[in-house]
């Protein structure tokens, strides 16, 4: 017991030393920074990228249908309606939005040219950009996944004419009906985390990770400090560690002075700005 209280004495001590450094005091109170501007990012209800928005025929039900389901969803990309092509274009030229996407006429009949192997008319939709970013390239997953149901349901068209023989395509609600029986069943991507496997049942929002992955680089870089300020004591000859293996614990035990603060600071940084997804697994993240 003595062994133990002398040990959280010398912690307290090296705690109350490690304060009293300028950097260090940087370096945590960066951590609350952190999670803020990561929460400000993710309040923001324009998405952190943003793409102007322009349907290029407003007499095609396919374009207008995936105009509009972009425009509902502004998570991740934040959409602003252009009036025209030429609006849209300058929009990226000039630096407002970070790309254009311009929504062509003629999806269904582009699309079941292209997966009957003849050459489309043009391209179904259009995008402006002045530099590709991988962040712009994961944007970009989002607008061909709107056009996927449509490419599926030309595919099924194709497949039911040339592999089945059947060249009398029922008609377009019974074409859909079998379309959903087929494809709008639950969905066949479930999000599990390890090691537990257990799928998200609620929805977290994008910027939760890379928030956790800065955090995670903070707490690095104050173990960091402390080991260079512990490294600067022993040449100094402040103390006198034990020599080898035995002084492992001594200096792991210098190093978590400056480790403890800083997860701490950084679990009340994620509890106060709302940057977490669930209180458990932030505490194990911590750990």
């Amino acid at each position: 017991m003595k062994k133990i209280n002398r040990a959280l004495l010398w912690f307290f001590l090296l705690e109350k030393r490690l304060f009293k450094k300028a950097g260090y005091l940087v370096l945590l109170i960066a951590v609350p920074v952190v999670a803020l501007i990561m929460s400000l990012i993710a309040s923001r209800s324009d998405g952190a990228i943003k793409v102007a928005l322009f349907c290029g025929d407003p007499t095609d039900p396919a374009a207008v249908s995936i105009y509009d389901e972009l425009v509902a969803d502004s998570d991740l990309v934040g959409f602003r309606e252009a009036g025209s092509r030429e609006e849209a274009e300058s929009l990226v030229r000039y630096g407002t939005v970070d790309m254009a996407w311009v929504i062509e006429g003629g999806v269904v009949d582009k699309l079941h040219d292209y997966v009957s192997g003849k050459d489309p008319s043009g391209p179904v939709y259009t995008i402006y950009v002045r530099e590709d970013k991988p962040m712009l390239l994961l944007a970009r997953e989002k607008l061909s996944a709107e056009m996927a149901p449509y490419m599926m349901r030309e595919a099924m068209k194709e497949y039911i004419m040339k592999d089945l023989n059947m060249y009398e395509i029922p008609d377009e609600d019974t074409l859909n009906e079998y379309y959903a029986e087929a494809f709008g069943k639950d969905d066949i991507l479930a999000v599990a985390y390890t090691p537990s496997g257990d799928a998200v049942g609620e929805e977290v929002n994008y910027i939760v990770i890379p928030a956790r992955g800065m955090l995670a680089v903070m707490i690095v870089l104050c173990g960091l400090a402390a080991a260079t300020y512990y490294r600067r004591d022993v040449d100094a000859s402040v103390f006198f560690p034990p020599r080898g293996f035995a002084s492992l614990p001594f200096e792991a035990g210098y190093i978590l002075t400056g480790i403890v603060p800083a997860a701490a600071v950084s679990a009340v940084s994620v509890a106060v700005t709302g940057v977490t997804s669930y209180p458990l697994r932030e505490i194990a993240s911590l750990l």
